[in-house]
């Protein structure tokens, strides 16, 4: 809950940026979050979803955060 918190106030700092600089700071601020959000659900779906499943669903979660991330 704490970096969703987090990356609502650092999304409200890159709207509202004054300067390239603090735009840029925004930005990897952001990335900070999403870095522990890719990383939660990958352990999630390590540890909760069956051993069958599992390779399968964190290759998901790595397929959309690269697409994602190649945009």
């Amino acid at each position: 809950m704490f970096f969703m918190g987090w990356l609502c106030g650092v999304i409200l700092m890159a709207v509202f940026a004054p300067s390239l600089s603090v735009l840029a700071f925004a930005e990897a601020m952001c990335g900070i979050s999403w870095g522990v959000f890719q990383t939660l659900t990958t352990t999630y779906a390590c540890e909760i979803v069956s051993e069958g499943r599992s390779g399968a669903g964190s290759s998901s979660i790595q397929c959309h955060f690269a697409n994602y991330a190649a945009r």
